[in-house]
């Protein structure tokens, strides 16, 4: 009987702990530019070809297993529910003033995907506050990923002098009325429903945020 290298051990046990090794990254470097390509592989040629680039470049060097979840997370995703809207835009094409709306990250750190993308921000004064807020993954399941809650059209920054009031006050009573009658009439929302709220929220405490978003 041929016993099996420590290399294909460790592969394996990889696989079992649902965990990728350096080797199966390189190996599925073709999946990464599928799945996190802006618009696709026809983009190459497009404005956010340089970009994308970099922050693949950047999210691969400064937190590889975070980053090759995610890529997995991403193909689940699309298979589950039948999404067809393709590659992620690790680049945000958001702009304030925009309706609420998700991307998908390529980390859960959602304070280095918010400072990368806002560099000219003092970071030590800010709270990063999530639009569609996180309680939302527990109280509808399914309904979004924690990678689209942390990407960085859904993030938004508080100014720590203001976060008492208006992010531990306001928006969380905003929020609370919005579980609370959804409960009210025995029904979950839709992922448009909950965009729709975060959008009135942007809306009525947006001048507030920075980068400003109303």
């Amino acid at each position: 009987m041929t016993r099996p290298s420590p290399g294909a051990t460790r592969r394996e046990g990889a696989r079992q702990e649902g965990t990728t090794t350096p080797a199966e990254a390189v190996a599925d470097v073709g999946m990464f530019a599928l799945t996190f390509w802006p618009g696709g592989i026809g983009a190459a040629g497009g404005t956010l070809a340089k970009p994308a680039l970099q922050e693949l470049a950047w999210a691969l060097r400064h937190h590889p297993q975070d980053f090759l979840d995610s890529a997995a997370a991403r193909i689940r995703w699309n298979v589950r529910h039948a999404d067809d809207s393709g590659a992620v835009q690790v680049v945000s094409t958001r702009r304030p003033g925009d309706p609420a709306s998700v991307g998908w990250a390529t980390t859960t750190k959602y304070r280095a995907t918010f400072e990368r993308a806002n560099p000219a921000v003092p970071m030590k004064d800010l709270v990063i506050h999530h639009a569609v807020e996180q309680q939302v993954m527990t109280r509808y399941p399914g309904l979004f990923h924690k990678y689209e809650l942390h990407s960085m059209e859904n993030l938004r920054g508080i100014p720590q002098q203001l976060n008492r009031d208006l992010h531990l006050v306001q928006v969380r009573a905003a929020w609370d009325d919005f579980y609370d009658a959804f409960a009210a009439a025995g029904r979950n929302p839709s992922r448009q429903e909950v965009f729709d709220h975060a959008t009135r929220v942007d809306d009525l405490l947006g001048h507030h945020f920075i980068p400003r978003e109303r």
